[in-house]
């Protein structure tokens, strides 16, 4: 594998949030018009992170999203594991319903 194709896979931690909202949202207008709905509580988002040290500009630490096919042996890298608890909320606020 490519350094290329490798930092094209890379995935950010807000690109996931971005994609579980997303996914939410698509499960929100697929079920507005079922009789039944699900009341949507705390989603438990966890992801398995590389950390890697930039060697330009700030010199900060930069977090990946390990990508489930893998491509990274262990010997490459230290994986982390994050567990991001977040609560849906609708822009009006209220209960969030997979269908309203």
């Amino acid at each position: 594998m490519t350094v290329e194709n490798d930092e094209e896979r890379r995935l950010g931690l807000a690109e996931s949030i971005e994609s579980l909202r997303r996914e939410l949202a698509e499960a929100i207008a697929v079920g507005a018009e079922r009789d039944l709905q699900f009341e949507v509580g705390e989603i438990q988002l966890q992801l398995t992170l590389t950390a890697e040290r930039s060697k330009e500009g700030s010199g900060g630490v930069k977090f990946w999203v390990v990508d489930a096919r893998g491509g990274l042996s262990a010997t490459d890298t230290v994986t982390h594991t994050l567990t991001v608890p977040l609560t849906p909320r609708p822009k009006g606020g209220g209960a969030t319903l997979t269908g309203r």
